[in-house]
């Protein structure tokens, strides 16, 4: 599919194109086999502004755009036509409609069946243009849940959309995929998490789903990750059995993400998540999460006073062996008390050194009782 023609920014037409027009723009342009960056523009802008991946929509244009959708979707009194134009007139209209609404559960839904309809169609049947694909539609999910949008990002209803095609049209994305491959494509999922998460912090919806990309790809296989359970609430993918390359490479990454966005509370979760269930986890995995949290340790210097840190600090210590935990973060601690420089003022260093004395006396409690820990700091802490 070729893609859609571009508008240059640099002349925009000097009218405003009717609600029709924006529709058929826009119906077009989100059809692009690559990822779009979507932006909405202030309504006084005069057109709709298309640079490939760029893609800018006033909101009055989108409005316009989105009820003139509306009016084709859900017809007053639906005229005869062959079920082919009627297919395409939803196949289109729902693109607006799930572009200006993140939850329009209905507008997903026909484009579910649309797909399974065209999966199950003779080979004789001419697709009608322009055709809709599971590859398409795995194009449109990563526009809508990276743009800078204003709920698409933690939508759950497109976070699920996304898991659906890839388990129900796994063997067309994913054609006999060997270990690397799926590695490269868990890859690719997580990088959409984490750019759906750097427009909008804390998202909860987006890290689930890169819970559910661990043990759907990171398994080594997706057989058996279509059955019911793969999509549920609780994506917990215990069973994931990832490489210790792939383990990690993910490590790296993430932990590059969380000293990026110090106060993102989900990425420090996923991150102490990853660490307790990737395959270095057995064996070497104790010695991975002690380097993992020395490291944090010495970033808390640079970076005080920041709770999401030190929530992930306690989530992984008080998985480690006793003598682990105390080499790390009584050692730590308290060789970084009297530590200067670094980002922050005082209120910002005493705030941190609260934090540290209640991670202290927090896994003291919870990983192992009474131990040196609870001398060097905290013990009127809870």
């Amino acid at each position: 599919m070729s893609p859609p023609p571009s508008s240059s920014s640099s002349s925009p037409s000097s009218s405003s194109p009717s609600s029709e027009d924006a529709y058929t723009l826009l119906s077009t342009y989100l059809l692009s086999p690559t990822p779009l960056e979507i932006s909405l523009l202030p309504s006084i802008t005069p057109s709709i502004l298309f640079t490939p991946p760029h893609l800018g929509i006033p909101k009055r244009q989108l409005l316009d755009a989105f009820a003139h959708a509306h009016a084709l979707f859900f017809p007053a009194s639906p005229a005869a036509a062959p079920p082919a134009a009627h297919d395409v007139v939803r196949q289109q209209a729902s693109l607006l409609l799930l572009l200006a609404s993140s939850e329009h559960v209905t507008a997903i839904n026909a484009r579910k069946r649309l797909l399974l309809s065209a999966t199950d169609a003779p080979i004789t049947t001419p697709p009608a243009p322009p055709a809709i694909t599971p590859q398409l539609e795995l194009s449109l999910t990563h526009s809508l849940l990276t743009s800078a949008l204003m709920r698409h990002n933690k939508s759950p209803a497109i976070w699920a959309y996304r898991r659906w095609l890839l388990i129900t049209f796994r063997t067309t994305l994913l054609p006999a995929a060997v270990d690397r491959e799926l590695g490269e494509k868990l890859g690719r999922e997580l990088a959409i998490v984490r750019a759906s998460a750097e427009q909008h912090a804390k998202n909860y919806y987006a890290w689930e789903h890169a819970r559910w990309a661990v043990g759907f790809f990171g398994s080594g296989t997706t057989h058996g990750a279509d059955t019911p359970a793969a999509d549920t609430a609780d994506m917990s993918a215990d069973t994931a059995d990832t490489s210790a390359d792939m383990s990690a490479d993910m490590i790296a990454q993430q932990l590059r993400w969380c000293r990026q966005h110090v106060s993102d509370v989900s990425g420090w979760t996923f991150l102490a998540w990853v660490l307790e269930r990737s395959a270095a986890g057995v064996g070497a995995g104790a010695g991975a999460r002690e380097g993992v949290l020395a490291e944090v340790l010495k970033f808390a210097v640079v970076a005080p006073g920041h709770e999401a840190l030190w929530a992930f600090v306690r989530i992984v210590a008080v998985g480690l062996e006793r003598e682990a935990w105390e080499r790390v973060l009584v050692k730590g601690v308290g060789e970084r008390e009297g530590e200067g420089g670094g980002e922050g003022g005082g209120e910002e260093r005493e705030r941190d050194r609260v934090l540290r004395e209640k991670a202290v006396a927090w896994v003291a409690k919870w990983g192992g009782g009474r131990t040196k820990a609870a001398e060097h700091g905290g013990h009127n802490h809870s």
